[in-house]
């Protein structure tokens, strides 16, 4: 914690150490929207026990919501989110019920948003993130899940305009 502190004191920002548990709640929070229809309301999930099919459901006006296929009740192959107006929001790959390999989120206007890599559901390896115009935003490594590696961030013209080394989740001093 003294890493943190010392952060704190010399940037001003508040860094907060979370658990697992924790962080996949505020990253569902964050992707809710996409299972919601086009007047936002939520789109439950159906559960699927010890089944092989590929569900799909739509949203109210007939567009694709979501494609998932399962295996024996796991989540197995291609999974995908849409946007209520038939663009793709999200490609995934699972197997056995993890998430694995890249995974693909795309705006409402089919640019890409992010690309991320998965390892046994965790993020490994780099994952870079877009703005809406299409020019990259930022670009961070990751290691079984935790911050590792250099951390780029750009700006409108695609320059690097901060960089930080992480190590074990937290950043490091050049």
């Amino acid at each position: 914690y003294d890493v943190v502190e010392l952060i704190k004191k010399e940037t001003g920002i508040k860094i907060e150490i979370i658990d697992g548990k924790t962080e996949a709640d505020i990253i569902y929070s964050n992707h809710i929207e996409e299972h919601l229809d086009k007047n936002n309301n939520f789109i439950e999930p159906i559960p699927v026990k010890n089944e092989t099919c590929t569900l799909i459901s739509y949203y109210s006006n007939g567009q694709k919501s979501l494609e998932q296929v399962y295996l024996n009740g796991f989540l197995e192959a291609k999974y995908f989110i849409y946007h209520s107006n038939g663009n793709v929001a999200s490609e995934r790959n699972f197997v056995n019920d993890e998430e694995e390999g890249l995974r693909k989120d795309y705006f409402e206007n089919g640019k890409i948003k992010s690309e991320e890599n998965y390892f046994y559901d965790q993020k490994h390896g780099t994952c870079k993130y877009y703005k809406e115009k299409g020019n990259i935003e930022k670009e961070e490594v990751y290691y079984l899940g935790e911050k590792h590696g250099l951390w780029n961030y750009f700006n409108e013209n695609g320059k690097t305009v901060k960089s930080i080394h992480c190590a074990y989740n937290l950043p490091y001093p050049d």
